[in-house]
């Protein structure tokens, strides 16, 4: 078993009965350890409540592949990391997860890299006001859009008649900004839906006069 790598050269001499020899020089390269890389260097978070799955790979070595859990390892309960590389489980509890990826080789080279596992709650949404009644001149509104900093938000369904003048999607809280412009037609009325719920938009015909709106 060699003990480290590099190039030795060596020499064979062989005679056989009648005393005639030869020998031959060699030279024996013994290759260090394989380099053996994981990925992905990051994995996706999981969501309280929600069945999760990922897979971490290894490459650079001698397959097959026996992937472990280092010492000191912090998995959510009810999670599991199979000797095929795949960590799997429900989460029950938020928090951070840190833990350390070992790999053995097929030639018994090693590789590890460490994790950390997210967990997160369900994305809750609430949107303020639920609507709003515009005159037949139009005018500005907003959509108070109330969420967990990483959960995601659309608006869409927006009728012809209303311009939004902020984005129409982010993550996180936000304020969303939308334009209606003279109605010179009968009523209007649309529900366009925010981050999954309904705001409703109406706006006063042009033809009815004397009546206010909020």
């Amino acid at each position: 078993t060699p003990a480290s790598a590099g190039n030795d050269p060596f020499v064979i001499q062989v005679q056989d009965s009648n005393g005639a020899s030869g020998s031959q020089a060699y030279l024996l390269n013994i290759a260090g350890p394989a380099n053996i890389s994981l990925a992905p260097t990051s994995i996706p978070a999981a969501t309280t409540g929600t069945s999760y799955s990922t897979v971490i790979a290894a490459s650079g070595g001698i397959p097959p592949y026996t992937f472990s859990l280092a010492a000191g390892s912090n998995l959510p309960q009810g999670f599991s990391f199979s000797g095929s590389g795949v960590l799997s489980g429900m989460p029950t509890v938020a928090g951070s997860y840190p833990f350390t990826v070992q790999v053995q080789d097929n030639a018994l080279a090693t590789g590890t890299y460490a994790y950390v596992l997210n967990v997160v709650a369900p994305c809750s949404y609430a949107i303020s006001p639920g609507g709003k009644v515009f005159p037949s001149t139009g005018g500005t509104g907003t959509i108070g859009i109330t969420t967990g900093a990483s959960c995601p938000w659309t608006i869409t369904n927006v009728p012809s008649w209303v311009t939004l003048s902020s984005a129409s999607s982010g993550t996180g809280n936000a304020i969303a900004s939308f334009q209606v412009g003279v109605n010179n037609g009968p009523d209007l009325s649309s529900v366009l839906t925010a981050a999954g719920m309904s705001f409703t938009i109406q706006q006063q015909a042009a033809s009815i006069v004397g009546m206010n709106f909020a």
